[in-house]
């Protein structure tokens, strides 16, 4: 072998396990739920709220008997608390229209809330194409700022469903993108096939 060619080879070798540790050194001091950020999704499927969404990975899923409800959470925590998203049918909603309704839940938002601020409201339609209602707010729980997303979707207009996405106000910018992603990737479930639970 040339001289040149086997001392380029050893020159690359060596740069390649160079690389690779200074990867790891990176990745080690990178925050968990920084290196998450890019984790996969799967498509999920929920039979008994009919819809299914592109869940992050790593989440876990759990189906709350008690309430009708599903809790989607990140597996990272911080100060006891982790971001979730909560979905349930609220048959109840499906009785007024959106405007009343989104009355309703800014007078209970601000009856039950600490220091409540609102910081949107909006109707409008959701990727899927289906109506819906938006607020997204913040509040004070047991000495933290907690940040959350409220979202209802009109896919069944007899029981709509309840999206609730919340996360620590210091870690909202960071938890935003895959809450919104779990949240714009709901469709009705006859709209898309997918691994149903």
């Amino acid at each position: 072998m040339h001289p040149q060619l086997s001392s380029l080879r050893h020159l690359l070798a060596t740069f390649g396990v160079a690389c690779a540790v200074c990867l790891v050194a990176m990745l080690a001091t990178v925050p968990a739920e920084a290196q998450l950020a890019g984790t996969a999704v799967d498509l999920y499927g929920d039979r008994q709220r009919g819809v299914t969404l592109e869940l992050p990975s790593h989440w876990d899923v759990e189906d709350l008997e008690r309430n009708g409800g599903l809790l989607l959470s990140s597996p990272v925590e911080r100060d006891g608390r982790q971001a979730h998203v909560f979905l349930e049918l609220r048959p109840e909603f499906g009785q007024v229209t959106i405007d009343e309704l989104a009355d309703v839940l800014v007078e209970e938002l601000q009856s039950s809330k600490a220091n409540l601020s609102i910081d949107v409201h909006s109707a409008d339609d959701h990727p899927s194409g289906s109506p819906s209602l938006t607020l997204v707010y913040s509040y004070d729980l047991d000495g933290l700022r907690l940040v959350e997303t409220m979202v209802i979707l009109w896919f069944d207009t007899r029981s709509p469903l309840l999206v609730t996405g919340s996360a620590l106000a210091d870690d909202w910018d960071g938890d935003l993108d895959r809450i919104e992603r779990l949240i714009f990737s709901l469709r009705p479930m006859q709209a898309r096939s997918a691994r149903a639970s």
